[in-house]
């Protein structure tokens, strides 16, 4: 999701050495492991967006508020504040849609990117 030849996986240590040794031995991919401490994007982390949640829901937000959750990779014109909570909550433990949400921002405002 991070772009055309960058991807990102999550998941438990040995899945994830896994997936690189595979990705290594076979396809010849360049391979990293960033944070393993803060698995973020991923299901391992879904019990810190439980714990994450009651403090979204104290912050003030409007429906006015144009929102851009990269978990969709598009902008919402009209969110409620739990529609907000929702997203930002699934931000946490969901894969984002990185690429997506940075090439409609180049379509729809060229002169900004």
């Amino acid at each position: 999701y991070n772009g055309p030849t960058q991807h990102v996986i999550a998941g438990p240590t040995d899945t994830v050495e896994a997936a690189a040794a595979f990705l290594e031995d076979e396809h010849y991919a360049m391979t990293f492991v960033i944070e393993r401490a803060v698995p973020m994007h991923s299901p391992t982390f879904e019990a810190a967006a439980v714990q994450f949640e009651p403090a979204l829901r104290t912050a003030p937000w409007s429906s006015s508020t144009r929102y851009f959750p990269n978990v969709e990779g598009v902008p919402r014109e009209h969110s409620t504040a739990e529609d907000i909570v929702a997203s930002l909550r699934a931000h946490v433990f969901r894969p984002v849609q990185w690429a997506r949400s940075l090439d409609w921002i180049a379509k729809h405002h060229p002169d900004r990117t």
